[in-house]
């Protein structure tokens, strides 16, 4: 009897690192590593998608920002998390890297929606992780669990 055991499958492209370089993604120490521009607060009470608490975006022209160093030059990075916005309103997640457009991935769902984006840091080693709010409205947004991780290694 000879016994014949398949070869393990390569990990996927792009597959999950499991690493987070994102500071309190979750936003369970609600403020911190966190800077807040506009009408902002962090609460519980139901509306965040897990934990305890989310990030809350009151009013228009409001959101929060971590900018986030040490990251590889030339390397394709993915964020992801989860967006809910009253009324329909659009909310976006937006990633700035030094010398390059926004990278912007958008929802207006009333309920979470997993949202995620791509970039590559070119020559730069850091970026500005946004979640804002940008629009006519003055109904509430949302967001929770964001995570950012390395997707690829050294591009160029």
């Amino acid at each position: 009897l000879k016994l014949v055991f398949p070869k393990p499958a390569p990990a996927a492209t792009g597959a999950s690192t499991g690493r987070n370089l994102l500071k309190n993604g979750n936003f369970e120490n609600k403020k911190q590593s966190w800077i807040t521009f506009g009408k902002v607060a962090f609460v519980s009470g139901g509306q965040q998608k897990n934990g305890q608490y989310c990030a809350e975006l009151q009013a228009d022209k409001s959101g929060v920002k971590q900018v986030v160093t040490g990251l590889k030059p030339h390397t394709e990075y993915r964020l992801t998390g989860w967006i809910k916005a009253g009324n329909g309103e659009r909310a976006v997640f937006k990633v700035l890297v030094n010398g390059q457009k926004p990278a912007v991935a958008a929802s207006n769902s009333e309920a979470y929606k997993r949202v995620t984006l791509t970039f590559t840091t070119g020559d730069a080693r850091q970026a500005a992780i946004m979640f804002q709010k940008w629009g006519s409205g003055n109904a509430e947004a949302w967001a929770d669990e964001l995570v950012l991780e390395p997707v690829s290694k050294n591009l160029k």
